[in-house]
């Protein structure tokens, strides 16, 4: 059996910049400041791809809602319709640029993509879609469940990646995942450092090759069904010849019989053929399916392994990035509030000093200790250090925290300035919402309100 794999890439506006958009311009970048497309681009390229080698072709097809005058209209383009052939594949997908504002017709793009599978009932077949929103090019989600349920032949699954999809796209893709066999995965972190997406998509990938080696399994029955039936017709054949008593209808009846024969024989090589040619693709896609289970012990012992000094997940690289952003927009503020009497510790580079800036007298006495804390995105949690807890707790009554939030993208600031009072009147609480792995030695605070 033969495998075709669909694969469709959102090209609405929220996968890019906005640029041009006063509302949203920058509001959908991820942590790093980098697009969604640019995600997109690496779960394919590096996790996609690489998987469906066994694939006999590939259509790739991207969609948007673009606008011909004062006319919007969904405009699903095919950019690739072929063979396999990784290096061409992977060039393509590595081309598509950071789309400008326009809306997402998913539907519009699986139903194109369930009309061309259509032509293709006897292969495995499936389509692997990658959005971060949902309809709103006027399609019907309903028709698409019920086109993709109904398609005849071989199952048709379709495979859903969400980049942050909210609560309502996140069910209309559970949906269609659900009641085509697929798959459905949203990518909600903090870290989109290309390892930690890998090993989110290790179980959104397996369930791409099992579904494959279900189809080719079950075509495999069917072929062993077709060899049951052969053997009755040729019983049957065998039966007529002998019971003929006429030599010259028995002759002909031989001679239909031994057509019949060679006809049969060259169905059973072909079945023959097409079983081990199955078994060989069965066998190429499971031991795939090792390989990422290899990939995910390993991980996980590495993580059983790590000294206490280590943190989960940390980027070095992006944290320095964050710092340094959310910093230099503090200091920014701080000089146009306090002029001359701002010292920046960290100005030519981290200094693990048990604060970030003071605020100085006129007679060269701290007003004010201040710790700039950031985060990448909306979140409103903070680390401390035992330094630092310990600087807060000596300096209750002038120690304050800026905080900054989207610092990489569109920073946005809240001060606490008077930490202990914050905590004290439950604004600040020691405690996070969700499950997160700390370094020694570090204290975790969420702000309440913002």
């Amino acid at each position: 059996m033969k495998s075709i794999v669909e694969i469709i890439v959102d090209k609405s506006g929220s996968m890019g910049y906005m640029n041009g958009s006063k509302d949203h311009e920058n509001k959908y970048l991820l942590p790093d400041g980098s697009t969604r497309m640019s995600l997109a681009k690496k779960i394919l390229s590096q996790d996609i791809i690489p998987i469906i080698d066994y694939a006999s072709l590939i259509v790739i097809r991207t969609f948007r809602v673009s606008r011909n005058g004062k006319q919007d209209f969904n405009d699903v383009e095919k950019i690739y319709d072929g063979e396999y052939d990784k290096d061409r594949v992977t060039r393509i997908i590595s081309a598509l640029d950071n789309p400008p504002p326009g809306g997402s017709p998913i539907s519009a793009a699986i139903e194109m993509a369930i009309t061309n599978l259509k032509s293709f009932s006897n292969y495995d077949r499936k389509i692997i879609l990658i959005t971060d929103g949902e309809e709103n090019g006027g399609g019907d989600y309903k028709k698409t469940i019920e086109e993709a349920e109904t398609i005849h032949g071989v199952p048709c699954g379709v495979f859903i990646v969400g980049i942050d999809q909210d609560d309502s796209a996140e069910q209309k893709s559970k949906k269609i995942t659900q009641a085509t066999g697929g798959k459905y995965l949203n990518l909600k972190t903090n870290n989109y450092e290309t390892s930690s997406v890998s090993s989110v998509l290790s179980g959104f990938k397996s369930s791409i090759l099992a579904s494959s080696v279900e189809n080719l399994t079950k075509s495999v029955e069917v072929s062993s069904d077709l060899n049951t039936a052969i053997e009755d017709v040729n019983s049957e054949t065998t039966r007529i010849v002998i019971q003929e008593q006429e030599e010259e209808k028995k002759e002909q009846i031989n001679l239909e019989a031994n057509g019949d024969k060679e006809t049969i024989q060259n169905i059973k090589e072909a079945s023959i053929s097409e079983v081990v040619n199955n078994n060989s693709q069965s066998i190429n896609i499971i031991s795939k399916q090792l390989s990422i289970i290899s990939d995910e012990i390993k991980q996980i012992r590495s993580f059983d392994n790590l000294p206490d000094s280590e943190e989960f997940y940390e980027n070095k690289e992006l944290n320095e990035k964050t710092r340094v952003n959310s910093e230099t927009f503090v200091y920014d503020m701080l000089k146009k509030m306090y002029q001359d009497r701002v010292v920046w510790f960290n100005k030519d580079g981290e200094s693990h000093s048990a604060c970030d800036f003071q605020i100085l007298k006129p007679d060269k006495s701290i007003e004010y200790y201040i710790d700039c804390k950031a985060s990448k995105n909306n979140t409103n949690q903070f680390l401390m250090t035992e330094n630092e807890w310990d600087l807060f707790l000596n300096n209750t009554k002038n120690y304050q925290i800026y905080f900054v939030s989207n610092a990489l993208t569109n920073p946005e600031l809240l001060i606490v300035d008077n930490l202990l009072d914050w905590i004290l009147s439950g604004r600040v609480v020691p405690f996070s919402s969700k499950k997160i792995c700390l370094k020694a030695g570090r204290i975790l605070l969420t702000i309440n309100e913002k």
